[in-house]
This record gives structure tokens, sequence and C-alpha cells, in this order.
């Protein structure tokens, strides 16, 4: 946060333009002297701001001293800061060069060790191929010692190559433990190289962490110190107000006092004129707070009404709302109605269509009524189907009767509510 310095009393120039004007209100030497002593007074309450406003300015340059003292110390830790920073990249460069060498070393120790892994195979082979050879040869010895016996210049030659063959299998198993040392002393040197590559990669990791922290430490100090010049600035600027508030105050102070020595030599008729507009000054501020306080309260009254209105406003708009939600649910009903009086036409109509056709069935059996027949038996079937028309008329009509009952019931609740709601209609 910068640097502000506030003064708790105002401005000196503020402060010496609330010192009331001088009223003399008598012509008595008495009076004149009181008004002075009190003059005197605010002379020495003036000095004292004055006085207590060059102790804040000598505060306020105490303070930017000590900024600058504070700024001086942060750019020396950010100098020690970023003169370690370059220590700790450096060494980061030479940890990152050895880890290279190291990773160089292991890589060309790994070639040596698949080189001697091929070569110790080639040796067991060759190994394997001796004692082979050895023991074909063995065999062809003993089978030649066995046989006529007139080849001992072969036997000979044949004890000479197997002696041959014993020294080069010696020299095989000779190569093999020396390649086995060699193994081991390569596994030690590899055991080292890892052991020390991983002293290398952790003193890395430590060197990172370590830079990486610094890095932080140097942002933390460069916002210190970006907030530290910022407070310089600020008390900077704060010093040079001071000294344009002093410069002004001093200026007002000399205007203010030469307006005294003018005051103190003004005649009695000025005087009563200051007085009397003084008086008219405080009758038409009078009228004015009245002005204002009928002001205030119509204010109060046009908003009591507003608030009035907006309440009245607020229920008639709910009021509307209510109305709207029952008309909605009335046009809801008014449709279902009409629906339900189309499916009571449709009803009307198949009951009209059943009523003609019972009518037609009727019309047929009187028919068939009057027609006889010599036949008896023919009669009896005839009798017995006419018992059966009648029968299936007789259910058509009670059908038709209670189908119609039904009708009206539904045609009369149908005008009803249709009724009911343009009376509500009406109504609204």
């Amino acid at each position: 946060m910068p640097f502000q310095y506030k003064s708790n009393n105002g401005s000196p120039a503020s402060r010496c333009s609330k010192i009331e004007p001088l009223t003399l209100t008598s012509l008595s030497s008495e009076e004149q002297n009181v008004q002075v002593s009190d003059m005197g007074r605010q002379l020495n309450h003036l000095q004292e701001e004055l006085k207590r406003e060059r102790d804040e300015k000598s505060q306020a340059m105490k303070e930017l001293k000590e900024l600058k003292k504070s700024d001086i110390a942060s750019q020396t830790v950010a100098r020690q800061c970023k003169s370690k920073l370059q220590a700790l990249k450096k060494e980061l460069h030479r940890s990152k060069e050895s880890e290279a060498a190291m990773l160089e070393f292991l890589a060309a120790q790994n070639r040596v060790y698949e080189k001697t892994k091929v070569s110790l195979e080639e040796t067991k082979l060759e190994n394997r191929l001796l004692l082979e050879n050895r023991g074909s040869l063995l065999d062809s010895n003993y089978s030649e010692k066995h046989s006529s016996g007139n080849g001992s210049l072969d036997v000979v030659h044949h004890e000479e190559e197997v002696r041959m063959l014993k020294r080069e299998i010696k020299y095989a198993t000779d190569a093999k433990e020396n390649i086995k040392i060699a193994m081991d002393g390569l596994a030690f040197s590899l055991k080292d190289a890892t052991t020390e590559f991983i002293t290398v990669k952790e003193k890395l990791a430590e060197a990172q962490s370590e830079l990486e922290s610094v890095r932080a430490e140097a942002e933390i100090l460069k916002s210190s110190l970006k907030s530290m010049e910022e407070k310089f600035q600020a008390a900077s600027q704060e010093s040079e107000r001071l000294r344009l508030e002093l410069e002004e105050s001093t200026a007002d102070w000399d205007e203010k006092e030469k307006g005294f020595i003018a005051s103190i030599n003004m005649s009695d008729e000025e005087l009563a004129k200051l007085r009397a507009e003084n008086e008219k000054l405080s009758e038409s501020q009078r009228g004015a707070r009245e002005e204002t306080a009928e002001l205030r309260k119509m204010i109060k009254r046009t908003v009591k009404e507003g608030n009035v209105a907006k309440e009245s406003m607020e229920m008639a708009r709910k009021e509307n709302a209510r109305l709207k939600d029952l008309v909605s649910e009335k046009e809801l009903e008014l449709r279902k109605l009409e629906h339900e009086y189309e499916c009571l036409k449709v009803g009307e109509a198949a009951a009209i269509d059943s009523v003609q056709s019972l009518k037609n069935l009727f019309a047929a059996t009187s028919t068939m009524d009057s027609i006889t027949t010599g036949d008896d038996g023919a009669q009896s079937v005839a009798n017995g189907e006419h018992a059966n028309d009648l029968d299936h008329t007789n259910a058509a009509r009670v059908d038709g009767t209670e189908r119609a009952a039904e009708k009206k019931k539904k045609n009369r609740g149908f005008h009803q509510r249709i009724g009911d709601i343009f009376s509500f209609t009406c109504c609204q």
C-alpha cells in the first residue's frame, strides 16, 4: 500500500477561511479592546496551526528519508539474490554437464558389457566344440589301438592333437575365468557409476529446488521493490503537496493578517454596514431554511403518496394476474364443454340413426304379422322369429330412451355450465 500522509485538522487555507468576520457591536473603546484581544487569540491560534503544519512536514520528511533507506537496503538484497541466482545457474550448468558425462560413461560401459557378453558366449561355444572334438579324437584313438596296430605314427599324431586340444581347453577356461573377473569388475564399476549418477541427480534436484526458491524470493523482492518505489513516489508527491500547502497557507496568512489590520482600522460606519448586511444575510438564510424545510415536507409527502401508489399498483397487478388466470381456466373449461357438446352431437346422430332403424324394423315386423301362411311349422317359425324381433325392438327402444335421457341430462348440464361462464364473464 503506498504511503499517504493525512492531516487531521485540514489544510491551513481551509482553517484560515473558517475565521468569522469581525463584527463590532458598539462604539465603546472597551468593546474594541475585547475584539482586539479576540483577534490576538485568533492570531496565536493560527501561529500554533502553522507550527503544527511545520511539524507534520518535518515528520513527513523523516518518513521519506526512512523510505529511501529501506529502498537502498532492498536494492542491496536484490543484488545479493541476483548474484546468488547466477551462482546457482552456474552450478546447475555444471551438474548438467557432469550428468551428461556420466550418461556417456554408462553408455560406454553398457557397450563394453555387451561386447564381453558376446565374447563369453563365443568362448563357451568354442569350449563346447573343443570338448566334442576331444571326445571324437579319444574314440578314434581307442579304436585305432584295438585295430591292427600298424599305425604308430598316427597314434603319436593323435596324442599330440589331444594334448593341443587340452591346452586349448585350458586356455579357454582361463579366458572364461578372466572374462568372469572382468564382468564382476564391470558390474562393480556399473554399480559405482549408478550410485554416483543417483547422487548427482539428487544434487541436481536440490540445486533446481534451491534455484526455484531463489527465483521466488527474487520475485518477492522485485514486488517489494516496486511497492517501495511506489511509496517513495507517493511520499515525494505528498511532500510536494505539503510544501505547496505551506506556501498557500503563508500567503493566506499574510492576506488574513492584512485583512485583520484593515478590519481594525475600519470606521464605525463600515462596521454598521457590515452588521446590517450580516443581519440581512441571516434573515435570508432563515427564510431559505424555512423554504427548504417546507420542500422537505413536500418531498416526504410525495414519497409517501408514491409508495401508496406503488402498493396499489402492485395490488392491481396481482388482481389482474389472478383474473387472467381465472379467465384462462374458464376458457379451458369452455373448450372442454365444446368438445363434450360435439361428442353429444355425434351420439345424438347415432341415436337418431338407431331409432330410424328400429322404426323400419317395426314396420317390417308389422307387415310380416299381417301375412299368413298355410303351413303350421312355418307359422310357428315365423312366430318365433317375430317374437325375437319384438324382443330386439323392445331392447332397442329401452336403449334409445336411456340414451335420450342421458343426452338430455348432459345437454342440461352443458347449458348450465355455459350460462355460468357467461355470467362470470359479464361480472368481470
